[in-house]
């Protein structure tokens, strides 16, 4: 068989020197009251009762020195790299990736000079495992009924525990390593060439056919050195299983443990899907479709009169356009949920959100694809138009203080109404009923903050000018997205 395995689970020991980095984890389990403790940086894991007022500690492991020995425990040695038991997985774990990859070059391969697929993910594996790996504090966890899931990243570990009466027995462990080679997937529906097959037969003209034709072209090709380092998420889905989702890798696996074995059920790379809406201008199985979304808000007489009152245009590229302008600050790789049997993935910096059936725990169906700019456009959109409103409340307000002569109330309501529609300034300025306030001695640091908003705004809506053009030009020179929205996009 290939790969060749560890015997057996054997007595681990302690390795020390290994670096951390302290990030406690609390994981709550499904039976009522237990809770794993995970202590990255001691690398212990540790298993408690909570039930009534008392808190009963039911055992401890340090997995941090379990995975130090099997990743230094020499198992075999194949074609003279020896394997360790941390790469090579435990006997209870299936399938062996690596063998069930294509042994032969195909004719492609074959033009190219490139060995098999098979001997390639070898080659990957052979450069990552070359280097040492040791725990870098970095551990992702997931409490099932009965089994937790750790996750290490550093060297493409899973390591299962069980809850055996009174602490923790180790179950199985296997290194995910190979899955990140699976260049398309396993066990999961539609493939990709079932997606890029319907893709084709939605095609309007020659162009736009042999665009769909090679749309993921390239896609889940193998890198030139060591197997890619990961960035893990880890979850719980129905039924004793798992399911990790790796940003870096951007694959989803599906882990099961099935009697005493943990089992790879399934492998998807959701970089096919992340194609998709740029393919076709539309998600697949959403609702209501972009387009439509985008027809609705113009048809809406008091939203549209806003706009053109603000001096606003409505189209699908002012608003990719604005929602690019508008997002700020550090966003996460992705955000991960599961809700029942379903796997839910935000990519938040290309604005998709995927959805997928773990059906169990057996395999990953998707769902839906929706790229959601559009939906954060129009709130943003709504937002201002409520800015303005109330800026404009604001500085009616600030008339009336300031008529009254409560200068300082009176500010602050100034302060306000420019902080919302800095665009107001001149007007402000120009406002007569402000004359006596222009003397206080706030009024000119809030009136030359407007201003340099404004010549803020004003480069913004240049530089937006010069995206919603180049937009258009470049949908120009495309042929027209074929339509989305339809089970026939992702072959049912």
């Amino acid at each position: 068989m290939f790969p060749l395995r560890a015997p057996a689970l054997i007595p681990l020991l302690a390795l020390a020197g290994l670096p951390a980095l302290e990030t406690p984890l609390i994981i709550p389990g499904e039976d009522d009251g237990e809770v794993a403790i995970v202590h990255p940086g001691l690398g212990t894991l540790t298993l408690y009762q909570v039930q009534d007022q008392l808190l009963t500690r039911k055992g401890s492991v340090n997995f941090k020195a379990e995975l130090g020995f099997l990743g230094s425990f020499i198992f075999t040695e194949r074609l003279g790299v020896p394997w360790t038991m941390l790469r090579s997985g435990a006997t209870n774990t299936k399938p062996e990736v690596l063998g069930l990859l294509e042994g032969k070059p195909t004719a492609e391969e074959r033009r190219e000079g490139l060995k098999s697929l098979r001997e390639r993910a070898v080659e990957c594996e052979d450069a990552f495992w070359a280097a040492e790996r040791p725990y870098d504090g970095v551990v992702r966890a997931a409490f099932g009924r009965q089994y937790l899931m750790l996750a290490v990243q550093a060297s493409h570990s899973l390591v299962m525990y069980e809850t055996v009466g009174e602490g923790w027995k180790l179950a199985s462990f296997r290194n995910y390593g190979p899955e990140l080679l699976i260049p398309l997937a396993l066990n999961s529906e539609p493939s990709p060439k079932e997606l890029r097959d319907n893709l084709v037969d939605k095609a309007t003209n020659e162009e736009q056919k042999k665009i769909f034709e090679h749309a993921f072209d390239g896609i889940g090709a193998l890198p030139g050195g060591p197997t890619p380092a990961s960035v893990a998420w880890l979850g719980v889905a129905p039924n004793e299983s798992f399911v990790l989702v790796d940003s870096a890798n951007t694959r989803i696996c599906l882990y099961q443990m099935t009697g005493k074995d943990l089992k790879l059920q399934s492998v998807r790379n959701y970089s096919v899907e992340m194609k998709i809406p740029g393919l076709i201008g539309e998600g697949i199985h959403d609702e209501p479709g972009q387009r439509d979304l985008l027809a609705a808000y113009q048809r809406d007489a008091n939203r549209m009169k806003r706009a053109k009152d603000y001096g606003i245009a409505i189209d699908r590229e002012n608003i990719i356009a604005l929602v690019g302008q508008q997002q700020s600050g550090k966003l996460s790789p992705l955000e991960v949920a599961v809700q029942g049997e379903r796997l839910i993935i935000d990519l938040q910096s290309q604005r998709l959100l995927m959805t997928y059936d773990l059906r169990g725990g057996d395999t990953i169906t998707l769902i839906s694809v929706r790229d959601y700019t559009i939906d954060v456009g129009l709130a943003l959109l709504d937002q201002k138009f409520r800015d303005m409103a109330n800026a404009t409340k604001a500085r009616d307000s600030a008339r009336q203080l300031a008529s009254a002569k409560s200068y300082k109330s009176a500010l602050l309501m100034i302060r306000l109404a420019l902080k919302l529609d800095p665009m107001l300034v001149k007007e402000i300025e120009a406002d007569a009923a402000f004359r006596d306030l222009k003397k206080q001695a706030d009024w000119l640091p809030i009136i030359d903050e407007a201003h340099k908003e404004v010549e803020r705004l004003v480069a913004q809506a240049k530089e937006r000018k010069k995206v919603v053009e180049d937009l258009k030009r470049k949908g120009k020179d495309e042929p027209e997205p074929a339509g989305g929205n339809e089970d026939t996009a992702v072959g049912r």
